[in-house]
């Protein structure tokens, strides 16, 4: 296995592997705006929300694999992973959006698949 560097000029937040379709890409969080990488670290696009993301994760819902955007300002949001590839902003894909519960839980409410759901992320 190889094993490459990424220098930035910024500071990165944090970083997922993500599978889209089965090819699996590297998402990194540079704070103003996601950088998408593949496995041998060439650099793919920027995505961009407008606001700055404190983290990036992955979560399973109905056996579908979504990205969970977690804004500065306290926003969470969850997009379909595949949109990182498909979309040509942040609102291509469905979308949900949640608070925190107590201050220990995640909860999300919104519509997937035009059914409307509600988890608890822990």
């Amino acid at each position: 296995m190889v094993v490459k560097n990424i220098k930035k000029s910024k500071g990165v937040s944090n970083c997922v592997f993500i599978d889209i379709e089965n090819i699996k890409y590297i998402l990194i969080n540079m704070n103003d705006r996601i950088e998408l990488y593949d496995l041998e670290l060439k650099f793919i696009k920027n995505i961009e929300f407008g606001k700055f993301i404190s983290n990036i994760n992955i979560c399973l819902i109905d056996n579908k694999e979504y990205l969970i955007i977690i804004t500065i300002e306290g926003e969470y949001m969850i997009r379909e992973s595949k949109f990182i590839i498909n979309g040509e902003n942040d609102m291509d894909m469905e979308v949900m959006t949640g608070s925190l519960n107590n201050g220990k839980n995640l909860h999300m409410t919104g519509s997937l698949n035009n059914v409307k759901k509600s988890y608890e992320i822990f």
